[in-house]
């Protein structure tokens, strides 16, 4: 085993006392920092690194807060801020920027090998959709700052049941871990649904990131025609989230 996995292991414990020193809501933006860095990890060493205590949290704790107040501020770019400014917090914007943001980077997660390769993935996700479900329940009156989560459960649901499927034949016990090894290198991920699904996130995002980069290095007489282009790519991720 390379030494960058044997260093992953002690950095969940670390994570869960980070975590609980800083916990104020304007800290989730660092805290998402943190967690794509280990996404990062995950990806580059096949190695699991358990990130759903430090995601939910954050999803379930903003979609039950139900009196975010309306606002004129842009939406947060989660990419630059690390501490997010006092006049964002309890409002609409931020709520709606941050379920995002902590939707895709959960999208982000169950995504890699280490994770949705595993023949156990079906049982993995069985305590975050059930915390999920039970946070839309709550915040089922305001579709916009859900709908990103609705679609996220509706992907890993049919996830669990196309590996599910996959594994219908095999003909070995869970405590035969070299079968269980070669089955999981075996399977091909390309065809999931929450794989598909995250992978057009990610081209959503990043059309969006460089309709942005245009917005900051728009002329004067061209703005207005920039944030249109801008508002038209947020509502085109939308019905992605809707879809």
């Amino acid at each position: 085993m390379s030494p960058i996995c044997l260093n992953s292991f002690p950095i969940s414990p670390r994570l869960d006392i980070f975590h609980s020193l800083i916990s104020h809501p304007r800290s989730y933006a660092f805290h998402l920092h943190i967690i794509r860095s280990l996404i990062h990890l995950t990806k580059h060493t096949n190695t699991y690194i358990p990130l759903a205590p430090h995601l939910l949290p954050i999803l379930t704790a903003t979609l039950a807060h139900t009196k975010s107040k309306a606002s004129t501020l842009r939406p947060l770019d989660f990419e630059t801020t690390l501490r997010v400014p006092q006049q964002y917090i309890h409002t609409h914007v931020y709520a709606e920027s941050l379920v995002h943001e902590a939707a895709f980077s959960t999208a982000e997660w169950l995504s890699v090998r280490a994770v949705h390769g595993s023949i156990a993935f079906p049982e993995l996700v069985v305590p975050i959709v059930a915390s999920l479900r039970r946070s839309l329940k709550v915040a089922h009156n305001r579709p916009k700052v859900s709908a990103s989560v609705k679609a996220l459960v509706e992907r890993i649901e049919e996830s669990a049941r196309w590996t599910s499927q996959h594994r219908t034949g095999v003909s070995f016990a869970p405590g035969k871990t070299a079968a269980v090894g070669l089955w999981e290198a075996d399977l091909g991920l390309d065809d999931a649904p929450l794989i598909k699904y995250t992978r057009v996130l990610r081209k959503s995002r990043e059309k969006q990131r460089k309709l942005i980069e245009k917005v900051r290095i728009c002329p004067p007489s061209m703005v207005m025609y920039c944030l249109a282009a801008l508002d038209q790519a947020r509502k085109g991720e939308d019905e992605v989230l809707d879809e």
